[in-house]
């Protein structure tokens, strides 16, 4: 498919020199337990535990019920609730890197991400990004994230001969994080993600039924489909008898008294 860049971008394919980076931007929910929350901090409930969350500004204990915590929930149960999403953003270079109003922390080579591939038909093609060297440590924060679902992009930038960066990296591919995998050895560990196309949405079959039930959760008060289930296997019976004459006259010709027709 074809890709607008931006004029920095246009200027590097012509340059003698340059560096190509990429810069890989994750998006998590931060999941905090009872007894840590911050009052006037807007939560929604990750799960139930022990904790009565109406205690502390719900208005019910329902997970992905958002509220505005009232109190800390100390020694109120182990639920958990998330906060607003966390970024980690990062980049295959040395050292910090400001652009489009977020820092990117250098990994150097310990970031690998695979082949992206693009085709001129609409093809939900994924990727793997990898980290190598990371900290024990870090795995247990890995593993209290939501990661899955979440989005992750990667975008391409270019350093000039000078060693800057080339304004407006573009974004080369946008998804949705699913599946993490780590490798724990010693006191460094490495982690893969893999990542869907935003495409494979379409490619999911959307489940949907013509029920009252269905037609409530975008239409609560509609009572269109309110009797479908009582007609579903319900025969219906109409048209004039098959073989019927329109003339007048005696006789019994045809087949005016069979059976009518059936729909169903």
């Amino acid at each position: 498919m074809s890709r607008t860049l931006t004029s920095g971008m246009t200027a590097v394919t012509t340059a003698d020199v340059v560096r190509p980076v990429y810069f890989v931007r994750m998006t998590f929910d931060v999941n905090i337990t009872a007894g840590n929350f911050i009052i006037g901090h807007f939560y929604r409930i990750a799960s139930i535990g022990g904790t009565n969350f109406t205690a502390i500004g719900a208005s019910a204990n329902t997970v992905g019920l958002d509220f505005t915590a009232t109190g800390t929930g100390a020694n109120n149960g182990n639920g958990t609730a998330s906060e607003s999403p966390s970024q980690l953003n990062i980049w295959n270079g040395i050292g910090n890197l400001a652009f489009g109003g977020n820092t990117y922390t250098g990994t150097g080579d310990l970031l690998s991400i695979s082949q992206i591939t693009e085709t001129s038909d609409i093809s939900a093609t994924g990727i793997n990004v990898s980290l190598t060297g990371v900290k024990t440590s870090l795995i247990a924060i890995a593993k209290n994230h939501e990661y899955q679902g979440r989005p992750l992009t990667v975008s391409l930038g270019a350093f000039d001969a000078s060693g800057d960066l080339i304004a407006d990296p573009v974004i080369v591919f946008s998804g949705f994080m699913d599946t993490m995998t780590i490798s724990e050895s010693g006191a460094y560990s490495s982690i893969g993600i893999s990542v869907e196309n935003k495409l494979v949405s379409f490619e999911r079959t959307k489940v949907r039924r013509y029920t009252a039930e269905d037609q409530k959760i975008d239409h609560p008060a509609d009572k269109g489909f309110e009797f479908v289930t009582a007609i579903v296997q319900k025969e219906i019976i109409w048209g004039r008898p098959t073989g019927s004459s329109q003339g007048g006259g005696g006789g019994n010709s045809g087949n005016q008294g069979g059976a009518p027709r059936n729909y169903h």
